[in-house]
């Protein structure tokens, strides 16, 4: 079966697995792993082992979760409050200030988190309430946490950048040196 034949299959089982409503580590692992044995035989039980070991004692993949983890701590603690109430200080009565205060808080939660979609999260449960409490209308107000957390990704430390540090074998500290 050619490369093509394979890749249409592995498509079709997956959606049939979500259509069913299977869990999505069981149909992409149980398929990935059915479709490699059909391709390598045998072996194939031989390596997932040690991919999984070696994908364990990698401290490098052990940032992610700490990383999502410093995010609810700075949800439940209360110190992304005192970063937006702070920001929201220094801006002061400048119009917008408070959509401006909006995107330098969530730039900066989403460099301290390292991921978009948990910087996000973070800084909507924050930001939102306040924002439609002074009558911005939602999409903006929506628009406004999206943007400044898809800016976090760009500071580092981000998740992306380490990742592919660590894909490419090379040091997280010269990625983000250049």
């Amino acid at each position: 079966m050619g490369i093509e034949a394979l890749t249409g299959v592995l498509l079709l089982c997956v959606l049939v697995f979500f259509a069913l409503g299977a869990p999505v580590a069981l149909a992409l692992g149980g398929i990935a792993m059915a479709i490699g044995y059909m391709v390598w035989g045998d072996g194939i039980f031989n390596v997932i082992p040690t991919t999984l070991e070696a994908t364990y004692f990698s401290f490098v993949l052990l940032a992610i979760p700490l990383y999502i983890y410093m995010g609810q701590l700075l949800t439940k603690s209360g110190i992304g409050d005192a970063m937006f109430n702070a920001t929201q200080m220094v801006i002061g009565k400048v119009r917008g200030s408070l959509a401006i205060s909006v995107i330098g808080v969530c730039s900066m939660i989403g460099a301290m988190v390292g991921i978009i979609g948990a910087g996000i999260m973070t800084s909507g449960s924050i930001a939102l309430k306040p924002m439609l409490d002074r009558g911005y209308n939602k999409r903006l107000a929506l628009g406004v946490i999206m943007a400044g957390g898809a800016l976090g990704i760009l500071i580092p430390p981000s998740i992306p950048m380490i990742m592919f540090a660590a894909s490419t074998q090379n040091s997280v500290g010269r990625m983000f040196l250049g």
